[in-house]
């Protein structure tokens, strides 16, 4: 059997959110920090770069109507930072603002929830066409 592809972007979407976390956590340790330079990690959207949308081609007889978002495989370092540019940046040189970045931990907890949720519901519904 070959492998279900939404549970590889489920899996690949729960380690970024958890890098995501980390990333929003520091920035909220060193919120009073002089000179620290908030960071973010790059969009889940260019992690998803070149994934394949689409069925596969598994019978010369089938249809070919597979293609690809973008260019390449998933990025080899979905979770790499960046310096955030919403961060505006303080008298002390700190460009940390923790209602920002508060307001990016609620859009990860949801995000992850909404992440939970579609694995669970895929998950029923293909023990219950199995068991058909």
């Amino acid at each position: 059997m070959s492998e279900i592809q939404l549970f590889g972007i489920a899996s690949q979407q729960a380690r970024w959110l958890g890098e995501r976390q980390t990333v929003i956590a520091s920035n909220l340790a060193n919120a009073s920090t002089p000179g620290y330079k908030a960071q973010d990690v790059v969009p889940f959207s260019s992690v998803l770069n070149g994934v394949e949308a689409g069925v596969r081609v598994t019978n010369a007889r089938h249809m070919n109507v597979s293609g690809t978002v973008g260019q390449g495989g998933i990025a080899d370092s979905p979770t790499a930072t960046r310096t955030d540019p919403l961060g505006k940046t303080s008298h002390s040189g700190n460009s940390v603002s923790v209602e920002h970045e508060l307001v990016k931990g609620a859009q990860v907890a949801g995000a992850y929830s909404l992440n939970t949720n579609i694995v669970k519901a895929f998950h029923r519904m293909l023990l219950m066409s199995v068991r058909s």
